[in-house]
């Protein structure tokens, strides 16, 4: 903010041409944060304790950082830009031999360090620990291909087993030990437990597929969470 009040906005990192929906060429890391490039960011967290901005990369597939000295690095994540294939769903203890497809909402939990992902186009929830190992804690069964239906949504007291479609966003309630991951196409609003219980804590009815075809219904409040419609 400025000394009259008014707010600045600026770049902070990524650079290269505007291509729109084109392919802006391979993700470049390095110490200069305008040269780095990056293919349709989609969500930041902050690390106040390593002072980065953490960026999911989706079309890059990468967890990228963006450091108080302006270098910007990959945390995790490689392989083929754009590419989204079951081969895109890796879990490895080398961070940079890890694939996500698509990742889209990121949160960090400042007193474990970790790094919470919603792997899109994976339909599950990935974690990215302080020894850079990168693991699923939700989320299960087949990957279909892109754009098609990974069936209904699914809870379970074992995360594994549950069924995520097309997670979008997560944040962390640390108040009462659990994930909160908005399931974009499933239309509900789940909640992880520290003991692996995954639940819908908002949003019902029947999910209609394709979700932007097939309106689900209008907008519902109500007194039961699992009777309002998102």
């Amino acid at each position: 903010m400025g000394c009259d009040g008014n707010l600045a906005v600026g770049t902070v990192a990524g650079g290269g041409s505007n291509r729109g929906s084109t392919d802006p060429g391979p993700a470049i890391d390095g110490p200069d944060p305008f040269a780095a490039r990056m293919y349709y960011p989609h969500s930041v967290a902050f690390d106040p304790i390593a002072r980065r901005i953490i960026v999911s990369d989706c079309y890059n597939h990468r967890i990228r950082a963006i450091h108080a000295n302006g270098a910007v690095t990959t945390i995790a994540g490689g392989g083929p830009r754009g590419a989204l294939s079951s081969q895109s769903y890796v879990d490895s203890d080398d961070p940079l031999l890890a694939r996500f497809n698509g990742p889209n909402g990121v949160a960090f939990d400042y007193t474990t360090r970790r790094i919470y992902v919603a792997d899109f186009y994976n339909h599950r929830i990935r974690a990215i620990h302080l020894n850079g190992s990168v693991t699923t804690i939700a989320g299960g069964g087949p990957i279909p291909s892109s754009g098609q239906n990974p069936g209904p949504p699914m809870d379970s007291i074992n995360s594994l087993e549950a069924r995520f479609v097309y997670p979008s966003d997560i944040a962390i309630d640390a108040g009462r030990d659990r994930l909160i991951v908005a399931d974009l196409h499933s239309n509900r609003i789940r909640a992880i437990y520290g003991n692996g219980t995954v639940t819908t804590i908002a949003g019902g009815g029947t999910q209609k597929w394709p979700p932007h075809v097939n309106d689900p219904g209008p907008p519902v409040d109500s007194d039961d969470p699992l009777a309002a419609r998102l």
